[in-house]
């Protein structure tokens, strides 16, 4: 049974709506975004190898949503020998990823305000979510990894070309702190197709572009995409001893 914690107040933010949580999670159990959760768990698993048998691994999800790519990593892993953890600003997302079939711990917090101990945590996953670099630093442990995903260059292009008139290319950004060291990035690009109305709209609503998209291009956009490309640009830093 996973074990759902209020630990800190929620307050309100941008979009963070049931409609949009929805949205992604119907958009995401659609299978689009698998290649990333399968990067995910091959970094996850590599890390297993490397630490001692009797030892647990801390895996925290910041800005975790409906648990999906902490769910993915252990359907696919199957393995006991890892800690999952997830935390969220929005109750709603944290209430579905807590009825999921996956033994963890999510809380109610903020990821400018990590509910955990110092030097706590083995692996932070960042998957499109805000956060405080100082906060990561504080509890990760010595040694310990940072999972940085952002959207790459092309991400979910053919989407903003429907949606603005001069659509531009995402500007990658690096974590900038002094307690990590970039150890690789890697590119992961490819084209998905979408099964149809129902799929786009999903995509279109758990975007911020739902919110200012006009109707008219809506329409064409319900009408004309069929396929779009998922650029994540992945990024795993390693904190110093």
């Amino acid at each position: 049974m996973n074990l759902l914690l209020h630990s800190q107040k929620r307050s309100k933010v941008p979009g963070d709506s049931k409609q949009m949580i929805n949205a992604r999670q119907a958009f995401l159990e659609n299978g689009h975004y698998m290649p990333l959760a399968g990067e995910l768990t091959h970094f996850v698993t590599s890390h297993l190898r490397a630490k001692d048998e009797l030892d647990m691994l801390r895996l925290l999800d910041l800005g975790c949503g409906e648990g999906y790519y902490l769910n993915q990593i252990s359907e696919n892993l199957n393995e006991e020998n890892i800690n999952y953890c997830g935390i969220d600003i929005s109750k709603a997302a944290v209430q579905k990823a807590a009825k999921r079939k996956l033994i963890a711990n999510f809380a109610v917090a903020s990821t400018y305000n990590i509910p955990c101990l110092d030097n706590e945590v083995d692996v932070v996953m960042q998957v499109f979510a805000p956060c405080n670099t100082n906060e990561v630093s504080r509890v990760v442990k010595p040694c310990g990894h940072w999972l940085h995903v952002q959207p790459g260059p092309e991400h979910l292009f053919e989407m903003k070309q429907l949606v603005y008139d001069s659509p531009a290319m995402h500007v990658q950004e690096v974590p900038e702190t002094i307690e990590f060291e970039v150890i690789d990035q890697k590119s992961l690009k490819y084209t998905f197709n979408l099964l149809g109305k129902a799929d786009r709209l999903a995509l279109l609503e758990m975007t911020p572009f739902y919110w200012s998209i006009s109707e008219v291009k809506k329409q064409i956009l319900l009408e004309k995409l069929t396929s779009a490309t998922a650029n994540f640009v992945i990024t795993r830093l390693k904190k110093a001893s």
